[in-house]
């Protein structure tokens, strides 16, 4: 079981086990933890922490250190948490505890996408990871290192949204992936699949005019910004306008294209099947004449 929870992802906080939060009012000190937080289960060398944080690495930067990781450590005990279970300190590094330490949400996130990848997740699960992206890394952080951090952390934050919609539009749970794909878009509009995730849902709802809204709004942003259009494939969506409100198999094309696109393969190969064919009646009736 977590021992206190340390979130990342849009407002900083961090609390024990028995909801007591973590009094940690210097920059230095969430810099500091938001750092090692990051890198949970692993030792992060004392200088790579005086370069991220104080961007030097000098007798006076890591006696800066050892007082920020004096004030953290503080902190953690006054929230009634042994710290022992959350911080690890060798003369050279210092490490966030994974096992007996607190729960953060960037390290399930990762885990998450560890599992899904490898088909070991329900969609329950999934969706509960991913409504641990609640917003960017750190946001009230702005040194370069967060900033570069920031980066990263958002593809794997955009990576979990992305497979919880693939599970949800595989079961045909329109409605929620709204919410997913917008907290995508608010990452980055340019995002166009995100777009098609919500034109897609809200044509199999049945909701036309919202769905020619996203395009619109898709349109006008690609082409102010950009001078681009939206690509084919999020126009053809428009090809299922008609059947929007039909129930059954029609209706489900919306979220299976991949059906479309085995039925095409399955055309080509009758097709080569078919040359094939023919090329070999023409080579029996060459052999034919020359017997």
């Amino acid at each position: 079981m977590a021992n206190g929870k340390i979130q990342l992802l849009g407002e900083f906080s961090a609390k024990s086990a028995d909801g007591i939060t973590l009094n940690i009012h210097g920059k230095r000190e969430k810099e500091l933890l938001a750092a090692i937080a990051i890198e949970q289960g692993r030792r992060v060398s004392r200088e790579s922490l005086t370069a991220r944080i104080w961007n030097r690495d000098d007798f006076q930067a890591r006696k800066s250190l050892n007082t920020s990781l004096w004030r953290l450590r503080n902190s953690v005990r006054e929230a009634k948490i042994d710290c022992d279970n959350w911080l690890e300190t060798g003369q050279n590094y210092i490490r966030l505890r994974e096992s007996n330490g607190p729960s953060v949400d960037i390290t399930k996130i990762n885990q998450g996408l560890s599992n899904y990848k490898k088909n070991a997740l329900n969609l329950s699960t999934l969706v509960e990871i991913a409504e641990l992206v609640k917003g960017t890394l750190t946001p009230e952080l702005d040194t370069e290192w967060v900033e570069e951090t920031r980066r990263e952390v958002q593809k794997s934050s955009i990576a979990i949204l992305y497979a919880v919609i693939d599970q949800l539009e595989f079961n045909e749970k329109a409605e929620p992936i709204l919410e997913f794909a917008h907290q995508i878009i608010q990452f980055d509009p340019y995002e166009e699949q995100a777009w098609q995730a919500s034109i897609k849902a809200h044509l199999f709802l049945g909701r036309t005019t919202q769905a020619q809204l996203c395009f619109n709004n898709l349109s006008e942003i690609l082409q102010r910004d950009l001078g681009i259009e939206p690509s084919d494939e999020t126009t053809s969506l428009f090809h299922f306008v008609p059947e929007c409100n039909v129930s059954g198999s029609e209706t489900t094309a919306i979220f299976k294209p991949q059906a479309k696109a085995l039925a095409t393969r399955i055309n080509n190969l009758n097709h080569s099947l078919m040359l094939v064919i023919a090329e070999l009646n023409n080579i029996e009736s060459e052999l034919k004449k020359n017997i």
